[in-house]
């Protein structure tokens, strides 16, 4: 996948989906459908900036890949008010534009923002985390590294959560 992108939330996966659908005013048209990984991609709104979102709980965090970039370039202020005192990452990275996103928060603190977007002219580049004291996030490179070793991202089965009736400001 030359686009992987994600957030993760160190919640229950009931609580995390309440949290997301209180914070981003989304309300589900359908219950989450039980799916397989590959099966995700396909009923994944194409090009409509829809929320389309593979969720899974995995070693105590509850992790949604973005399958729609809907959540991608939401300010770390904003994801700080989803996580609340829970930590909180996400990442996301796109080969073809060469772009990146960081953003980890704990107990209510944003540890790191990065973004890189070149069709923006967007960058920020905030805070620093212990791993990047050998190698800094300086661009998509790295946060591709970051999300290939992610243990929590991946998992072969979870819910497709997609099509919010209404979509409240973040």
């Amino acid at each position: 996948m030359s686009c992987p992108g994600y957030f993760r939330i160190s919640v229950p996966f009931i609580q995390a989906c309440d949290r997301l659908s209180a914070w981003s005013g989304w309300d589900w048209f359908e219950p989450p459908v039980e799916i397989d990984t590959m099966s995700a991609v396909g009923p994944a709104p194409d090009g409509s900036r829809t929320p389309a979102l593979f969720s899974y709980h995995n070693a105590g965090w509850t992790v949604f890949e973005d399958m729609s970039g809907y959540f991608a370039s939401v300010p770390a202020k904003s994801w700080k008010e989803f996580a609340e005192d829970d930590s909180f990452f996400l990442a996301n990275y796109n080969t073809a534009t060469q772009s990146a996103e960081l953003i980890v928060i704990e107990s209510g603190r944003i540890l790191r923002e990065f973004l890189h977007d070149d069709a923006l002219e967007e960058t920020v580049d905030v805070g620093t985390l212990p791993a990047e004291g050998k190698v800094p996030v300086r661009s998509w490179l790295e946060v591709a590294s970051i999300i290939d070793d992610d243990r929590f991202y991946g998992s072969a089965a979870g819910r497709l959560l997609q099509r919010g009736s209404r979509l409240g400001a973040r």
